[in-house]
């Protein structure tokens, strides 16, 4: 991947593997999947990950994309965490997204038009109700002193040293 959190990765992985599914699996995770997935020792694992990260810094972010999918059970271990919690929904041009999966997986066209809608049409349901901020792949690219604006505003971070940004 491109600098995903390793430990969330793994756990992202683990969760969809005890499902039977994987990143690619076409359907959605119904209710019940997740239900399960809240019952099982998965989720005292995940809450543990959650205390760990925690620890080491005050703030953290944690970047998998498999977390889209699995947003109904995060929500959930960040509740049970008592954290404050704010989501960046980072999103890529479908056309993009299609074109970068033809060539490093060798879908059709049409299963990963379905792949970007399984894992942003849910999650832009899901996260209406919480602290969250779309920003788009393209735009960091293109301006990124302004995104990173928007995102620091969010989540109530000091505006960065302008060398630094500029550097960046």
């Amino acid at each position: 991947g491109f600098f995903e959190d390793t430990d969330f990765n793994h756990l992202n992985i683990e969760l969809l593997q005890h499902l039977g599914l994987d990143w690619h699996t076409l359907f959605p995770l119904s209710d019940i999947e997740i239900d399960y997935l809240l019952a099982s020792h998965l989720k005292a694992q995940a809450v543990r990950l959650v205390h760990d990260k925690m620890e080491a810094a005050p703030i953290f972010g944690l970047k998998d994309p498999r977390t889209s999918l699995l947003l109904p059970f995060w929500i959930s271990v960040f509740e049970d965490c008592r954290i404050d919690v704010s989501y960046i929904l980072a999103t890529r041009n479908p056309v993009s997204t299609i074109e970068s999966l033809k060539k490093r997986n060798r879908f059709s066209s049409l299963k990963s038009t379905y792949l970007w809608l399984k894992y942003v049409i849910p999650a832009l349901v899901l996260l209406r109700s919480h602290k969250t901020i779309a920003v788009e792949y393209e735009r960091i690219l293109s301006n990124p002193k302004e995104q990173l604006y928007r995102i620091g505003n969010l989540i109530d971070l000091p505006r960065p040293d302008s060398s630094k940004l500029s550097a960046y």
